[in-house]
C-alpha cells in the first residue's frame, strides 16, 4: 500500500471487498440473534452496538479512522 491513510485505506479497501462484505454480513447477522435473545427491536441492537463501537473508536489513533474512512468509501 501506497499513499495518505485514507488513499492505503481505499486500496485495502478494494483489495478486501469480499471479506468486508462477509463481515458486514455476520454484524447483521449478530444483531438479528441479539434480537431475538434479548426480545428487543432490531433497531434498538443496532443503536446499542453502534454506541459502543462509538466509544471504542476514541481510543482508535486518527491515522487508523483515516484508513477506515477509506475503506468505508471503496465499498
Amino acid at each position: 500500500m501506497s499513499g495518505t491513510h485514507y488513499e492505503m485505506g481505499v486500496q485495502y479497501g478494494v483489495l478486501l471487498k469480499d471479506e468486508i462484505k462477509d463481515m458486514t454480513n455476520s454484524v447483521h447477522k449478530l444483531i438479528s440473534f441479539y434480537s431475538k435473545e434479548m426480545k428487543l427491536p432490531k433497531n434498538l441492537v443496532y443503536i446499542y452496538f453502534k454506541f459502543k463501537i462509538n466509544k471504542l473508536t476514541k481510543n482508535i489513533p486518527e491515522r487508523f479512522k483515516e484508513e477506515i474512512k477509506g475503506i468505508d468509501i471503496s465499498k
